[in-house]
């Protein structure tokens, strides 16, 4: 309230309206646009603003028949009034309510019935857009951690799901890390063999530009040198070359497996990259491929020249790991089908991602996507993955459904926009929960 509240000295009723003129050019009152009037007591009767007394001196003859009346006769006598205990939003509230425009008057402050002193709107007005830039502020502030946190969250959804495949990707390396050891350790016999051999032809060599080394040393160096080229043969060379080609896959494996889960792990700023979702999809089965292995067959069908998006990578290859993985772990029996397609519709690429699990009831559908609602056991599963998913597929300006029914398995379906700009200005307020049609 200091902050607004001016103590202008009052008007007594009783004072001439050519005294309150005289007043006016003083500078107790000189910035007011409203004199208050209180009566002997002190008590506020009225207010008379600055625009009605110039109104009235522009009036003919306006001193025979003003100029000694009481400044009552022109006295506003509902003046804009907040009471001193107000707070500044009772006030702002109520000035924004009934003042009028142009701003002609100042409003009155009173303790009861009697006066305290005079505001102006301006003042209001301004403290109260210094307030809202102060509220903006932390909003903002506010806004930028919240962004962060679910930045982390992601992140940390994403490393948890990491983390269920650890055992199995470590066994993808071990796999083919076991055969390279392998390979070399053959390799190396056959290298040893080899060295052996050239140490061999070097003596011969020796010998025979020497001259004078006797006949029966170089029949010894000859049957070493066969000797040497009957243990080594053609087979040994050919299996030697086998060795190396399969050394080679074997490091395309592993390095094909860093590949995806640094794509995978790695923490996207913004859409920013024309991506191929073929490949998204292939780095995410290859991430998931030891829980393919428990006999779930994975049926492909990509559409002909689909065109490249732009988005996030690693976010959608988060989605799609989390969708498969739910798939695999819906397919109890031993011989499961996972059917994976793409296919375009109207301005959008799709990628359907179809299980014959036990599939959802009504009841798990609704709050599927719902954050921490899961339906596996204590310690399996954090509940926020299809939350997540769908959270970063909005984000996308896509969108994500599903269709279920128990006993015949789970369809989900990613739209993406081709153009992320025009399609995120009309995404859907809700979310389609059913497939109206492809039903599994």
């Amino acid at each position: 309230m200091q902050q607004i509240l001016h103590r202008t000295p009052p008007l007594l009723a009783s004072v001439k309206l050519d005294e309150v003129i005289e007043q006016l050019s003083s500078t107790k009152y000189k910035l007011q646009l409203s004199l208050p009037i209180v009566d002997e007591e002190g008590k506020l009767l009225g207010a008379i603003s600055r625009h009605q007394l110039l109104e009235m001196l522009a009036k003919r003859y306006w001193r025979e028949l003003y100029s000694r009346q009481p400044v009552t006769v022109v006295m506003n006598n509902r003046p804009l009034t907040v009471s001193v205990h107000d707070s500044l939003d009772q006030i702002s509230d109520y000035l924004l309510k009934n003042m009028r425009l142009p701003l002609t008057e100042d409003f009155m402050v009173v303790d009861g019935e009697y006066y305290v002193g005079t505001g102006q709107i301006m003042d209001v007005l301004r403290v109260m857009q210094n307030r809202q830039i102060r509220q903006n502020a932390e909003i903002r502030k506010a806004y930028v951690q919240l962004r962060q946190s679910q930045a982390q969250l992601i992140q940390s959804e994403k490393m948890a799901a990491l983390g269920q495949l650890v055992a199995g990707v470590a066994h993808e390396i071990n796999t083919p890390l076991g055969y390279i050891k392998n390979n070399v350790e053959m390799s190396r016999d056959i290298f040893a063999q080899i060295r052996e051999a050239l140490v061999a032809y070097q003596a011969l060599h020796n010998a025979l530009i020497n001259g004078q080394t006797d006949e029966p040393v170089i029949q010894t160096l000859i049957e070493e040198l066969t000797e040497f080229a009957q243990e080594l043969g053609t087979e040994e060379l050919e299996d030697l070359a086998t060795l190396f080609d399969d050394t080679l896959f074997g490091i395309n494996q592993i390095s094909e497996l860093v590949m995806s889960l640094k794509n995978f792990s790695r923490l996207d700023r913004a859409a920013t990259e024309n991506v191929d979702l073929h490949e998204n999809i292939e780095s995410t089965l290859t991430i998931a491929r030891n829980m393919l292995k428990k006999g779930i067959q994975v049926e492909k069908h990509y559409a002909d020249n689909l065109p490249k998006i732009r988005c996030a990578p690693s976010q959608i290859n988060q989605v799609l790991l989390n969708i498969i993985t739910n798939a695999c772990q819906a397919i109890e029996h031993d011989r499961g089908r996972i059917q994976i397609k793409t296919y375009l519709h109207q301005n959008d690429v799709c990628i359907s991602i179809q299980d014959n699990g036990k599939g959802m009831d009504a009841a798990t559908q609704a709050r599927i996507f719902d954050p921490f609602f899961t339906t596996k056991q204590v310690g399996e599963g954090t509940g926020l993955g299809l939350a997540i998913s769908c959270q970063i597929i909005k984000q996308h300006g896509g969108r994500i459904r599903l269709a279920s029914k128990p006993g015949v398995g789970t369809r989900f379906e990613i739209r993406l926009p081709i153009n992320v700009k025009e399609a995120a200005t009309t995404v859907a307020a809700t979310q389609d929960r059913q497939l109206e049609e492809n039903n599994p």
